[in-house]
């Protein structure tokens, strides 16, 4: 089976990835936070350090977060152009050409066997690949010609 040529946007992969790590780290940022502007009663100093909390440290942990999982191969993978070419044992990427003074990047294939999770949202599968959590291959619904595609690659990942 082969899919339609689809990719996903950079904002979708990165407010994913933000997604998942704001649900398990978020305390990080709302305990200093929340400590500092119960402080900002006391002393007003403690509000400006709420107010850079909030306007220089999480959009600083936000860039961070943008350059050290954007640059990765899970996210060529999900969003350049690309068609899948999917059977039991294995799916391959056959990416689609940038631009003219840009090289198309080399086809990958990836064994079913590597998948560790599978997390279904509204739109698009999440595959997480050999345990890397915040990596995640993302692979939208629409990107299947019909219904009894997305199916049966569901059964391949579902067994893996």
């Amino acid at each position: 089976m082969t899919t339609k040529v689809f990719k996903i946007s950079t904002a979708k992969y990165i407010l994913l990835i933000v997604g998942l790590l704001f649900r398990r780290w978020a305390w990080i940022f709302a305990i200093p936070f929340v400590a500092a502007i119960v402080l900002s009663f006391s002393d007003l100093r403690f509000l400006i350090v709420a107010l850079m909390i909030l306007f220089v440290v999480v959009p600083l942990s936000l860039m961070f977060i943008y350059i050290y999982f954007g640059l990765t191969p899970q996210a060529r993978f999900s969003i350049l152009e690309k068609t899948l070419d999917i059977n039991k044992s294995y799916f391959s990427a056959e990416f689609k050409p940038i631009s003219d003074d840009c090289p198309t990047p080399p086809s990958v294939r990836l064994k079913l066997s590597r998948i560790t999770d599978v997390s279904f949202r509204k739109d698009c599968y999440v595959i997480t690949i050999d345990n890397s959590r915040y990596r995640p291959i993302v692979i939208p619904y629409n990107a299947f010609s019909s219904p009894d595609d997305l199916r049966e690659f569901s059964s391949y990942i579902l067994k893996k």
